[in-house]
């Protein structure tokens, strides 16, 4: 019981930035709970402009903080938010993201999230362009979005792309430490074994590991 009072003390504690953060995106409230798009349950650093926007289904909701994974990040440790312009946050379903976690879509990026995602404490996500990650998929601590190298570059005068999506299927696990880099499509059912560097496309139901992350098993399950 007394854990119980606790849990809903702490939960009151963060609904005046609930209420503030939900505001300043323009969201539409829901008449059923949790009542809001975006539940915040952490100290928050935000920065958004006006364009931004959540958009989501019926029921559809993302919870920002929880949980420590054993990992030292904790409520106090706090959910970087940055909302550029034009930018946009698609849900659909029920999701959510641990402490310490930093969250940037930048100028027209679209970042969708599926329902029953957990995404653990310190996970980075930098949207350019497009990141798109499937439902009922369980993300470890430290894990890396990144759909832009951010800065130019080229081989022999010939300037290379340096942005390109990242979509991750449905019930996909990946491990601590990963990071998953621009143009990378993740096929439903796979794996990503801890301290990957991916680079490539992952078929369905396949493990990979490794830097650069290569196939280890097919036909895996989980």
């Amino acid at each position: 019981m007394k854990f119980r009072i606790l849990h809903l003390i702490k939960y009151f504690i963060y609904i005046p930035i609930t209420l503030y953060v939900n505001l300043r995106l323009n969201c539409t409230l829901s008449l059923k709970s949790p009542y809001f798009p975006l539940i915040i349950t952490s100290r928050l650093k935000l920065h958004c402009v006006p364009s931004a926007r959540i958009i989501l289904s019926p029921g559809s909701y993302l919870r920002l903080g929880y949980g420590s994974g054993g990992i030292a990040v904790f409520a106090h440790t706090g959910i970087n938010l940055e909302l550029h312009d034009l930018a946009i946050i698609e849900l659909k379903g029920v999701s959510i993201v641990g402490y310490g976690s930093s969250i940037c879509v930048y100028e027209k990026g679209i970042l969708k999230i599926g329902g029953d995602t957990y995404m653990a404490g310190n996970t980075c996500i930098k949207c350019a362009i497009g990141i798109q990650i499937g439902s009922n998929c369980s993300i470890s601590w430290n894990v890396t979005f990144m759909d832009s190298d951010f800065h130019p570059w080229s081989i022999n005068g010939e300037v290379k792309e340096t942005s390109s999506p990242i979509v991750v299927g449905d019930n996909v696990w990946i491990g601590n430490n990963v990071i998953i880099l621009k143009g990378v499509t993740i096929g439903s059912g796979s794996i990503i074994g801890a301290g990957s560097v991916v680079t490539k496309n992952v078929p369905e139901n396949t493990l990979v590991a490794g830097n650069p992350a290569r196939i280890i098993h097919k036909e895996v399950s989980w």
